[in-house]
């Protein structure tokens, strides 16, 4: 018997979905930090640029970050802590 270190690949999964039409978008990042939840948005800003968008988040600490950068036609709309 003998020691052995398992590597795990693990990714997190960013996603929003349109609760009336069922579209998606989503993609994979590395973190889950501020950094890459603002790349998220960019992403999603460019590819729905021509509307506006209301986004329901949780209070988590990436979405959170004092320097995260909001995209013009995004509007980030925090649920109360504890909702259900």
């Amino acid at each position: 018997m003998g020691l052995y270190q398992w590597l795990f690949k693990y990714l997190w999964l960013y996603g929003l979905v349109e609760p009336k039409t069922g579209d998606s978008f989503f993609y994979e990042f590395s973190h889950l930090d501020t950094a890459c939840f603002e790349k998220f948005l960019e992403l999603f800003s460019q590819a729905y640029s021509n509307e506006i968008h209301i986004i329901q988040l949780d209070n988590g600490r990436a979405h959170l970050g004092l320097d995260l950068s909001i995209p013009d036609n995004i509007i980030l709309l925090f649920q109360p802590p504890y909702c259900q």
